[in-house]
């Protein structure tokens, strides 16, 4: 498994059975309507992926660059998994949870990271 956020190399702190990657279609509710049958109808108009892991045993150094991204109003991810096909994707959204524990040479984390990539305009 590869994560990479914004050049940041993650693999060496996912936790393997907490990671999840699903992309699901998005609607633009402003265009949703009941038809005359009563059916709902809804516009579709692109799909985002959400990708979500626990890290452990995260270092200081990936932290900060962790903390940076999170400023950003977009940054880039790149991942490999066996079970899927590769994936590179502009994320808007990156969500952040830390919890800090001294280690034996440097305080270490473990974090938590969702990621959300909108692939149309209308979220």
């Amino acid at each position: 498994m590869y994560l990479s956020v914004n050049s940041t190399d993650l693999s060496g702190f996912i936790t393997q059975e907490s990671f999840s990657c699903i992309t699901e279609p998005v609607y633009d509710a402003s265009a949703e309507y009941i038809n005359a049958n009563g059916e709902r109808v809804r516009t579709w108009c692109g799909s985002r992926t959400v990708v979500k892991t626990r890290l452990s045993g995260v270092t200081e150094a990936a932290v900060r660059a962790l903390r940076a991204c999170a400023a950003l109003e977009s940054v880039s991810v790149v991942m490999f998994a066996p079970d899927r096909e590769s994936l590179s994707m502009g994320i808007e959204r990156l969500e952040i949870k830390l919890a800090g524990v001294d280690g034996d040479d440097e305080k270490v984390y473990s974090a938590e990271l969702e990621m959300c990539s909108p692939d149309c305009g209308c979220l």
